[in-house]
């Protein structure tokens, strides 16, 4: 009998997971760049996907990346953007 693998994240990257919001920092009313807490390696130019439940998903690119961390550099635009910027420190998102 073999064993299912559908929910193994290190082999599924694609399925869904929480993220906690380490810190983030205002650089204007309308662009905020959120440091993101991750157990994954990431690189400048990468993107991930964000979601947020009865909201939507948007991807983001990350924009610095450093050991456990991701920074978004976010500008509040639109439905996801704007719901993300009403997250603080510590929040959790997937």
């Amino acid at each position: 009998m073999s064993t299912c693998s559908c929910h193994d994240k290190e082999k599924h990257s694609l399925l869904p997971a929480a993220y906690r919001i380490i810190s983030i920092t205002r650089h204007t009313p309308q662009e905020w760049n959120f440091r993101v807490e991750v157990d994954f390696p990431a690189r400048w130019g990468q993107f991930v996907e964000v979601s947020l439940p009865c909201v939507g998903e948007a991807p983001i690119s990350v924009s610095d990346c450093g050991e456990g961390w991701i920074d978004l550099l976010i500008r509040n635009v639109g439905k996801v953007t704007g719901a993300l910027f009403t997250l603080h420190e510590g929040c959790v998102f997937s």
